[in-house]
């Protein structure tokens, strides 16, 4: 399966909606699923994959500090360093975020790759759905992403080729 195909079953099968032949009063995704099912395996057993248990508590925080837009975390008058303070208190309160002290600057990297590589394909999906002002933040996400591509690293590359795509065919291009 070619790593477009992969993408693309990501996208759809996190967007599914789960009990879809029973109904609910709140509907819940695939995707909600598996990051709930993730985190109970980090609860259970801590140390099972701990850079993928640091992407699903990348953003956990947010539930209590909200978040800062992109653009003004990168003007240089956010103070980067502070947020990340406050962000790790919240997830260490809450029992969490303690594996980001045991990863490597590459997976941290790689965390951040797949964050804005997720951000892309959020707004081509948005996109594709008629949104016409999502544009300008996918070209923020696709400038950080590229920031984070490893030159050496052809899979790496060829997502990003795959996100220019789905983001030409989403405008018709």
């Amino acid at each position: 399966m070619s790593l477009g195909n992969k993408i693309d079953f990501i996208v759809k099968a996190g967007g599914t909606v789960r009990f879809h032949t029973w109904p609910t009063i709140k509907t819940q995704t695939v995707a909600e699923h598996s990051w709930r099912v993730a985190m109970l395996v980090n609860v259970i057993a801590p140390s099972f994959g701990m850079p993928v248990i640091a992407a699903l508590e990348h953003d956990m925080a947010e539930c209590v500090v909200g978040d800062i837009p992109s653009p003004a975390k990168r003007s240089g008058r956010f103070d980067r360093e502070a947020w990340d303070i406050i962000e790790y208190e919240v997830l260490k309160d809450a029992g969490y975020g303690l594996v980001n002290q045991y990863l490597t600057s590459e997976d941290k990297r790689v965390l951040k790759l797949a964050d804005y590589a997720e951000g892309c394909l959020f707004c081509i999906d948005e996109r594709s759905l008629g949104n016409r002002r999502i544009g300008e933040v996918y070209d923020n996400f696709r400038t950080y992403l590229k920031e984070f591509v490893h030159p050496k690293h052809i899979l790496e590359e060829e997502l990003v080729e795959y996100i220019d795509r789905k983001w030409r065919e989403a405008n018709g291009q």
